[in-house]
């Protein structure tokens, strides 16, 4: 998640820690990690799976989080690479009352090509908020190697932004907790500010509906921008309709990008406390109240290696059992990079027309008063 204090208005910061997926029990599609962290995986999958089956979720008690320090890298181009930036060479910072736009994105971890997804992600965004987008923060979640190189390799990031940081994703069983990647605009200060104000944002993973009253407990007390402005009446649809607006007026953005079929749920949000005002983005793609929505159809071409294999289908249940069928899935050049010979025979190369995320990105403005 991301806090914007006043030392941090014009270009921001986010602390996220990465996600992970199902594993194959053929390939493994994080096979980045080892056996023991394969089966730390496993451990908290079933764990977690289990507990939610029994008893609704509940918010869990914690203490203050430990600060995330940022260290802000900027292109040099003299040497063509990012270095430290330095507080002599900032020109200008983000007045009181002057609008800083925020765009979070989860850009989806363990889809296939995630180098060609995440480029794909920032031509979208570059074309919505231009060449020179100003004082635009993007906070990016589930950034792996491949696609933090591909950020890094970017002239339009490289002529526009600052970034929080450039270290690549660690493993699992390490403390990462503050390790993330974020896009600030590179004209902005850094000072050492009271904080008056703050913003946080990105995959909230809110999976259950008392999941969306969290941030109204007392020793919470945060404001949804999604809420800042009545919902619009949700549409009545019949079975056979389809909803063009992807749960516009639900403000959902998650469940519709994906082969699978899954219950569209909002997982993506913006909360805020202190001395600020929210403002619409008009840059977004669709708006409802203060939140956009980007990202949304969007696909492009990757390649990746397949591999097809024998596996029981969850559903549909045919003739109350489930069935073996053929089920595909698949890798990245850099995960075959290491996977042993025997196990890639059978892998075929494919062209694949993917969704860039299974996540529509958000995007507010933020005046701090």
């Amino acid at each position: 998640m991301s806090s914007i204090s006043a030392h941090l208005l014009s270009r921001s910061a986010s602390c996220r820690r990465l996600g992970f997926t199902r594993l194959s029990s053929y390939i493994s599609s994080i096979s980045h990690l080892t056996d023991a962290e394969s089966q730390l995986y496993f451990e908290h999958f079933d764990a977690k799976s289990r507990l939610r089956a029994q008893q609704p979720p509940c918010r869990i008690s914690q203490g203050r989080p430990a600060p995330c320090f940022v260290r802000p890298q900027i292109h040099d181009a003299r040497s063509s690479s990012w270095v430290a930036l330095e507080r002599t060479k900032v020109q200008e910072g983000l007045e009181r009352g002057k609008l800083l736009k925020v765009v979070s994105w989860n850009i989806e971890a363990f889809g296939p090509g995630q180098a060609a997804r995440v480029s794909a992600a920032l031509d979208h965004l570059k074309g919505l908020f231009g060449g020179e987008p100003g004082s635009l923060v993007v906070m990016l979640q589930e950034v792996r190697r491949e696609s933090l190189q591909a950020i890094m390799d970017t002239s339009w990031v490289q002529r526009n932004f600052v970034l929080y940081n450039v270290k690549p994703p660690e493993s699992i069983c390490t403390d990462i907790a503050g390790d993330s990647f974020v896009l600030r605009s590179s004209n902005g200060a850094l000072t050492q500010s009271k904080i008056i104000a703050g913003l946080v944002g990105g995959d909230m993973n809110a999976l259950e509906k008392s999941e969306h009253l969290f941030h109204k407990e007392s020793d919470i007390d945060l404001s949804d921008v999604w809420e800042d402005v009545p919902a619009p009446p949700t549409p009545v649809l019949k079975p056979f309709q389809k909803d063009f607006s992807y749960g516009q007026a639900r403000g959902n953005t998650w469940g519709y990008q994906s082969k699978s079929r899954r219950e569209r749920k909002r997982m993506d949000k913006f909360f805020y406390t202190g001395s600020l005002e929210t403002v619409a983005v008009h840059e977004a793609q669709d708006i409802t109240g203060r939140l956009g929505r980007l990202g949304i159809g969007l696909k492009t071409e990757v390649g990746a290696w397949e591999f097809e294999y024998k596996g029981l289908k969850q559903s549909p249940l045919r003739r109350g059992k489930y069935v073996e069928e053929p089920q595909k899935i698949y890798f990245s050049e850099s995960a075959v990079a290491k996977f042993p010979d025997e196990e890639r025979r059978g892998l075929v190369h494919r062209k694949l027309n993917v969704w860039v995320s299974d996540h529509f990105g958000v995007a507010v403005g933020i005046k701090v008063l």
